[in-house]
Parts: structure tokens; sequence; C-alpha cells
């Protein structure tokens, strides 16, 4: 929905999905950009020099998705895909979707979940 294509092709051999990727299939697929589940990876993957081999990592595109109260992008499904999406398609193309991150994270907040957030929630939200 946020116009990117998950360049991993493949059958769920789970319901929860989550397939493993080796490193050689990453540097074949030549991603742009890189979503990751996981904070530390992030972290380790623009430190190791061997994953500078990807594009994406060479170019700093790589994030971590929000996850509190609930995963914006993944599982479980939920309204937090509202947000979600725009974050994502903001961060893929903000020239063509413009947004007030912070602002509008706040209001959705505020709409869905009855929550005030301060600077310093919202730091940790989107950290």
């Amino acid at each position: 929905m946020a116009g990117a294509e998950n360049v991993h092709h493949c059958q769920q051999s789970t319901h929860g999905g989550g397939e493993a990727v080796s490193l050689e299939q990453v540097i074949a697929y030549k991603p742009d950009f890189i979503l990751a589940q996981d904070r530390q990876f992030v972290a380790s993957a623009l430190e190791q020099p061997v994953w500078r081999n990807v594009p994406a990592i060479s170019a700093h595109a790589i994030a971590f998705a929000p996850r509190l109260p609930f995963n914006w992008v993944d599982r479980p499904p939920s309204f937090m895909r509202a947000i979600g999406v725009q974050w994502l398609a903001n961060l893929l193309y903000p020239e063509l979707f413009p947004l007030d991150l912070r602002g509008e994270t706040k209001r959705f907040y505020k709409l869905f979940l009855n929550v005030d957030l301060s600077d310093a929630n919202l730091d940790d939200i989107l950290r």
C-alpha cells in the first residue's frame, strides 16, 4: 500500500511468515531499501563490512518499523497499519508523500488510543 515491492518472493513455510533470507540472497536482490523488524539488525548491518555489498546498506536506506503499542506494518494486523502506511510511504517517497510524522503520530495516538504523547514518548516510539 505504500508503493514498495518486496523483492523476496517465496512460499510461506509457516503461518507466521518471517522467512529466513541469507546474506547472499539479499546481495543478489540488490534492494534499494530494507525494512527491518529488529532494531539490533539495523545497527549491525550498518556496522558490518560484509553488508556494504547491499545497495540499501551502503546508502543507509534501512529502517526499523515502529512497534508501540503494536507493530505498525507487520503482525499482528491492526489499526496501527493506518499510521504505518503513512510512515512507510513518507520514508520511501518523501517528495510524493510529505508528512509531519511527529504531529500525525500524536494525532493518531490521541484519536485511536486516547493517549496524549509527550515528546519523550514520541521519541521512544519513532527511534
